[in-house]
């Protein structure tokens, strides 16, 4: 039984369509996923359901995410300007970069894609942590 079965409501349904897009987004023979910060905690489950329907040639690209389109800012919702999303929490973006770097050296994905916004690095706490990132594991080999 997958998740979306189990998933009640509403969840259900938006977990459904996130996998539907995960798999339907295809750019040649790349496919890439997207996602907001509640489900990066199944980067791992997610992946693994990907593998298991994409063509055996079809190569997969991870989106690491700056910013959470699908989240509310709760201390900016009030003010008219403000649109939508938040940054990606640190924890998160930790979270999806080691996950990320880690299956790029297995070669379970072929490109970690860097995904962020016009106004992203105007206080964002995700884009300075990014580079830092980069910095710090930018020069590993792959051994692939």
């Amino acid at each position: 039984m997958d998740a979306a079965t189990i998933t009640p409501g509403f969840e259900r349904d938006a977990k459904r369509r996130s996998m539907q897009r995960m798999v339907r987004r295809s750019v040649g023979n790349r496919r890439y996923s997207d996602c907001g910060s509640a489900d990066l905690k199944d980067l791992e489950k997610n992946l693994a359901r990907i593998e298991a329907v994409k063509p055996k040639e079809t190569k997969i690209a991870l989106g690491i995410y700056l910013w959470d389109y699908t989240g509310i800012d709760e201390k900016k919702q009030s003010d008219p300007a403000y649109r939508f999303g938040k940054p990606v929490p640190l924890d998160l973006m930790e979270l999806q970069c080691s996950q990320g770097l880690k299956w790029l050296k297995e070669g379970r994905v072929c490109d970690l894609v860097i995904l962020g916004n016009t106004h992203l690095d105007i206080g964002s706490p995700s884009a300075p942590w990014m580079r830092k990132w980069i910095k710090e594991h930018g020069s590993e080999k792959l051994d692939r």
